[in-house]
């Protein structure tokens, strides 16, 4: 009887010891703390002015800023850009993805309650001794399944933290994608203004070439100009 006694107690003593380990093994470690950097008291290069800690804020949306130029043929492409774009589709996509999972994530949190509602008609034979007089006979079932998850270990917390910054993430990426097509839309769009103005005045550049030209050949045909002068007129225009 001692030995018996005994080695249930050993048995307990291992199973108290196994569950400590694995609480142990298992438990959630500190929270994440950014590593510390050491930093200058002062920056060397003082004379170039002012130095400020920068703080990105990708996620912040950066609003309408093109309508600052007042041009409504840039407002016009600017919407086109924002609606046919595929790269931003799929940045939205993304964001719509990420805020999906860290639902579901946080859905952990809370009990789950499952309902597979079921109904069957049955008929039996009219040949086999029956106590009642229907034959035919309706089964409905509702059966229930709920279950919740101790969040002991931290997996469930853990998991909706990832999930929550990977959301934030996709959201700064967006940000980041649609700053950038409207970036370049606008820049592509001065550009060829620009070059639509250099254009413009090329041509009148031309036409006062050529008015030149002719004032030269009537000179030049009356004797008030050299043929130098004349060749030089035509070179400045063909230059043009």
């Amino acid at each position: 009887m001692n030995s018996i006694s005994n080695m249930k107690t050993f048995s307990n003593l291992l199973a108290v010891g196994l569950a400590a380990g694995i609480v142990g093994g298992c438990a959630v470690g500190p929270d994440y703390q950014h590593p510390a950097v050491s930093f200058p008291s002062a920056y060397k290069e003082t004379n170039l002015g002012n130095w400020k800690e920068s703080s990105p804020q990708d996620q912040i949306a950066k609003g309408n800023w093109w309508e600052l130029f007042g041009d409504a043929t840039l407002n016009d492409l600017e919407e086109q850009a924002t609606a046919n774009n595929q790269g931003l589709k799929a940045a939205v996509a993304r964001v719509t993805q990420a805020r999906a999972t860290a639902r579901v994530a946080k859905s952990e949190f809370f009990p789950n309650l499952q309902a597979e509602p079921s109904f069957t008609r049955v008929r039996t034979s009219p040949n086999l001794a029956n106590p009642f007089p229907d034959n035919n006979f309706n089964d409905f079932r509702v059966p229930l399944d709920l279950s919740y998850e101790l969040d002991i270990w931290g997996r469930v917390r853990r998991s909706f933290e990832a999930a929550n910054d990977e959301a934030r993430a996709s959201v700064a990426n967006y940000e980041t994608v649609l700053l950038t097509l409207k970036a370049d839309v606008a820049q592509n769009y001065f550009t060829l203004r620009a070059i639509d103005a250099e254009r413009a005045i090329l041509r009148d550049t031309i036409e006062l070439r050529k008015e030149a030209l002719k004032l030269v050949q009537a000179r030049y045909t009356g004797g008030a100009a050299s043929e130098l002068d004349l060749s030089r007129a035509e070179t400045e225009l063909a230059t043009t």
